[in-house]
């Protein structure tokens, strides 16, 4: 991806608040949803034109340069764009594997006609040529790791919840990324990167 210092007062920056508390028991990805709609406001404040290509995906979403560039001279009308992500684990040394396909693209036309939650939810999309950039849900510091794991709901089958409530200092969060240990101390990852060793 392109460093953040090149586009330094080249790209808008627009601020949309969401004010709501969308979570809830019976809907946990409810405030999630509420972002991912509340963007569309954004885009009065980014002189967007509808043939632009619209991406949205999650902060850990780490979309490739040769994705993009794949996008902007292949975008259609009335389309929307999938890919999987390369996943890594703690950091990109561990990891290795396709996790999961996401739907992440389209033109501003179209995201604006079908939503940006539908919009992910499409099976009809267009798969976009492999890698396509990399996924990495744990790749911060102790205290974010700490702050995710306490308020995360239960998802892709893992009880995220009864490890929110085990106590995780720095040292045991620390091991688990040395070793590519997944929170129940099975091992998880493969080590990517040749120029260091795994500790």
């Amino acid at each position: 991806m392109p460093s953040v210092p090149e586009h330094i007062g080249r790209v808008p920056v627009v601020v949309v608040n969401v004010l709501q508390n969308h979570h809830s028991s019976k809907d946990p990805w409810g405030h999630e949803v509420a972002v991912r709609e509340a963007l569309l406001q954004g885009l009065s404040g980014c002189n967007a034109t509808d043939d632009d290509v619209f991406v949205v995906s999650d902060a850990d979403e780490v979309l490739s340069t040769a994705s993009l560039s794949w996008l902007r001279a292949h975008v259609e009308p009335r389309t929307t764009y999938s890919c999987q992500l390369e996943w890594n684990l703690y950091s990109r040394c561990w990891g290795g594997r396709l996790f999961r396909r996401i739907t992440f693209a389209s033109t501003v036309a179209h995201a604006r006609d079908c939503k940006l939650n539908a919009l992910r939810a499409a099976v009809d999309s267009v798969h976009m040529p492999q890698p396509c950039g990399y996924h990495c849900s744990w790749c911060f510091g102790h205290d974010a790791f700490r702050a995710k794991i306490r308020h995360i709901h239960e998802a892709d089958g893992t009880d995220y919840v009864a490890y929110g409530r085990q106590e995780w200092s720095n040292q045991r969060i620390d091991h688990l990324r040395q070793h590519g240990l997944w929170l129940d101390g099975s091992k998880h990852g493969k080590w990517m990167c040749p120029r260091h060793r795994e500790i």
